[in-house]
C-alpha cells in the first residue's frame, strides 16, 4: 500500500475513566480518512503512545485498521527508547495488520549515530513492513544526522522514509538532495509543510490536519500545479490555527479541539494535564468553522432544523464528555413542536443549529429521520436520557443540577434520581418559575453549586432560549433541555405504559391525561403537512 502524502498523527480517545475508547477512536479514524487523509499514524506522540501499554497499542492498531481497511495506510508507532521493546512492538504491529511502522529516535538515552544505525537496523530486520524514522530532537534530545539516515536507507530497503521534525530546513534539504529513489520525506511540523514542499518534500505528518486536511490537500495540489501564490495564501491562512494548536504541549490543544468537533476523545493521560483557559478562548473561534462543518456532515436536516442521528448510548457518552470538558455546551432534544416553531423563528432555528447536540425526542422526528436514511432505532426521550445521564454521572462523580418545573418538582425528581443511583451528586435544584431580572441570581447559584451538568426542564422554547443566553454564566460544561420530564420522574404525572411508548403513542396518552395540552398537539398535523411539502420539493 502507498503510504500517501497527507497523514495525520491521530489522537487516541479515552473515556471518562481514562480507559482506551476503541469505539470513538474508530469513529475519529473514519472521519479523518473521509476528510482526505491518505494515512494515519496511530499511537504516536500525538496519540500519547508512550502512555499506552503493549496490549492497548495492539488493540488500537487493530481497531483502526479494521475501520479504515484499504482506504488509508495505518502507520503504527512501535518505537521506544528500548531496541528490544521496539523490535517486539514492530512484530506486534505487523501481526495487528498495520501497513507500516513508525519508530522514533530513542529518547532520553541520547544514543550515538552508530547506536541509531544499530537500533533502526534491528527494527527494519524484524519486519517486512516499510519502516519510517521519526526524527524529533526537541522531544528526544538526540538528532539523527542526514548521513546516518541515508546510510540506514542504503542498508535496509524497507527503510521507507522519514518524518522530519528537526525544524532545520538545511538538514531537510540535504536529505532531499541525497535520498535514494523512492525514499519518502514528510514534513513533521505543520508550519513547515509548505516550505518543505518547496524544497521537494513529499507530504506532511500533521496534527492540524485533524481539522484542516482538505486545506492541506488544496495547498499540496496548488504547489504541484505551480500555483505558488495560491499555496502561499492557504499556508498563511492556516498559521493562526497552527500557532494556537502548539501554544502549549501537544496534544492538549488538538484533543480539546476535537472535543469541540463532537468527538469524545477525553483528557490527555498524565503527565499531560488540562487545556489552559486563556488558550481555549484563543483557539475557540479558530476551531468553530471546523466544528460547524463537522455538525453539518454528521447530521441531517428536518425542515431546516439540525438532527444528530445518534442513539441514547452514544448521546449519553458524548454528553458526559461535554460535562467534563465543555464550557457551556447546549444540548437540544428535538421534537415536532420545536421543528414547527423554528419555521417562524429564525433565532430559535439558529440556537438549534449551534447546539453541541440535537437529539431525536419524538416519534414524528424519528419517522422523518428514518425515511431520510438515518439508522435510528428509537428516539432519545427526555426521561430515559435523564436516567441514563444520572446513572453515568453517579459512576463518574459528575455533579448535576435540576432547574425547572413548579415549586418542588425539580427537588422531587432529583431526590428520586439520587435514590435510584447511589453516589449521584445533586449540586442543587430550583423551580423554573422566576423572572428575567432574577437570571443573574439563578446562574450565580448554579455556578456556586459546582454543577457540571444542568438539566433545564422549563418547556420549549423557553428552556432553549434560557440556556443559549445564560448557560455560560452557570459554569456548567453542558446544559440539556428536557421539557416536562421532571414531572414524570418526580411522580407528578403518570408515565404512559411501556407498550404505549413502544407504539409511539405517548403523546396521545398524555393528551388524554392532560386535555389542556390540546393546543400543543396541533403542531403534529402541521409538522406532517410541512414534511410532506418538503418531500415534494426534494424530489428530482
Amino acid at each position: 500500500m502507498k503510504l500517501g502524502t497527507i497523514l495525520t498523527a491521530m489522537v487516541t480517545a479515552f473515556d471518562g475513566d481514562g480507559a482506551l475508547d476503541l469505539r470513538e477512536s474508530r469513529r475519529l479514524a473514519r472521519w479523518l480518512v473521509d476528510r482526505g487523509n491518505d494515512g494515519l499514524v496511530v499511537a504516536g506522540s500525538t496519540g500519547e503512545g508512550q502512555t499506552l501499554d503493549a496490549a492497548e497499542r495492539v488493540a488500537l492498531w487493530k481497531a483502526v485498521k479494521e475501520e479504515v481497511g484499504g482506504d488509508a495506510a495505518v502507520v503504527a508507532n512501535a518505537g521506544t527508547n528500548s531496541t528490544r521493546e521496539s523490535v517486539a512492538a514492530a512484530r506486534d504491529a505487523q501481526a495487528a495488520g498495520a501497513d507500516a511502522i513508525l519508530a522514533v529516535v530513542p529518547y532520553y538515552n541520547k544514543p550515538t549515530q552508530s547506536g541509531m544505525l544499530a537500533h533502526f537496523g534491528a527494527i527494519a530486520e524484524a519486519t517486512s513492513l516499510p519502516v519510517v524514522v521519526y526524527n524529533i530532537p526537541g522531544r528526544t534530545a538526540a538528532n539523527m544526522l542526514p548521513e546516518t539516515l541515508l546510510e540506514l536507507a542504503r542498508r535496509h530497503r524497507n527503510l521507507a522514509g522519514v518524518k522530519e521534525s528537526s525544524g532545520d530546513l538545511k538538514q531537510i534539504g540535504t536529505i532531499l538532495r541525497d535520498r535514494r529513489e523512492g525514499f519518502i520525506v514528510w514534513a513533521g511540523d505543520d508550519h513547515l509543510f509548505l516550505p518543505c514542499l518547496a524544497l521537494g518534500a513529499d507530504g506532511v505528518v500533521g496534527v492540524a490536519s485533524h481539522l484542516c486536511s482538505p486545506e492541506y490537500v488544496k495547498m499540496r495540489d496548488a504547489h504541484r500545479a505551480g500555483r505558488v501564490d495560491e499555496a502561499a495564501r492557504i499556508h498563511a491562512s492556516l498559521l493562526p490555527l497552527i500557532e494556537a494548536l502548539f501554544a502549549t504541549t501537544s496534544p492538549i490543544p488538538i484533543k480539546w479541539a476535537m472535543r469541540k468537533l463532537g468527538f469524545a476523545v477525553g483528557d490527555c493521560r498524565l503527565p499531560l494535564d488540562a487545556m489552559p483557559d486563556d488558550l481555549a478562548a484563543r483557539l475557540a473561534p479558530l476551531v468553530e468553522p471546523y466544528a460547524a462543518f463537522a455538525r453539518a456532515v454528521t447530521s441531517l436536516q428536518i425542515l431546516g432544523c439540525r438532527l444528530d442521528p445518534i442513539d441514547s448510548t452514544e448521546a449519553t457518552r458524548r454528553i458526559l464528555a461535554l460535562a467534563r470538558e465543555g464550557r457551556g455546551e447546549q444540548v437540544v432534544t428535538l421534537g415536532t413542536e420545536m421543528v414547527v416553531y423554528a419555521q417562524r423563528d429564525a433565532r430559535f432555528r439558529e440556537i438549534l443549529e449551534r447546539s453541541a447536540l440535537s437529539l431525536c425526542d419524538t416519534v414524528g422526528v424519528l419517522a422523518v429521520a428514518r425515511r431520510r436514511g438515518a439508522a435510528l432505532h428509537d428516539r432519545v426521550a427526555g426521561v430515559e436520557l435523564i436516567e441514563r445521564l444520572c446513572a453515568a454521572a453517579a459512576e463518574q462523580s459528575v455533579p448535576v443540577y435540576f432547574l425547572g418545573g413548579a415549586e418542588g418538582v425539580a427537588a422531587d425528581a432529583a431526590a428520586r434520581m439520587a435514590s435510584r443511583f447511589p453516589g449521584l451528586r445533586v449540586a442543587g435544584t430550583r423551580s423554573g418559575y422566576f423572572r428575567d431580572d432574577e437570571n443573574a441570581d439563578v446562574t450565580r447559584a448554579i455556578a456556586q453549586s459546582g454543577a457540571r451538568m444542568l438539566f433545564a426542564g422549563m418547556g420549549s422554547p423557553r428552556q432553549e432560549y434560557w440556556l443559549a443566553e445564560n448557560l455560560a454564566a452557570t459554569g456548567c460544561g453542558v446544559g440539556i433541555g428536557v421539557g416536562g420530564s421532571f414531572d414524570v420522574i418526580g411522580g407528578r404525572i403518570e408515565r404512559a405504559p411501556a407498550f404505549v411508548r413502544k407504539l409511539g403513542l405517548e403523546w396521545l396518552y398524555r393528551l388524554v391525561k392532560e386535555p389542556h395540552r390540546w393546543r400543543r398537539q396541533l403542531a403534529l398535523p402541521r409538522f406532517v403537512w410541512l414534511v410532506a411539502l418538503d418531500e415534494l420539493r426534494l424530489r428530482p
